[in-house]
């Protein structure tokens, strides 16, 4: 995968982490359907990455 591609791929995860943010300094309610999506997310682009 060329340079470019991958760094395409990064701003997908960039709502998590801020979902992560927004829990940890503000209370905000995170449930599980919310921590189920963000793991497939995750795999999704980490297998993106690795296999293409």
């Amino acid at each position: 995968m060329g340079a470019i591609a991958a760094v395409g791929q990064l701003p997908l995860l960039q709502p998590f982490s801020r979902l992560a943010i927004a829990a940890a300094l503000f209370g905000e309610s995170v449930g599980a359907a919310m921590v189920a999506v963000t793991a497939g997310v995750v795999l999704c682009v980490a297998g993106a990455k690795r296999f293409a």
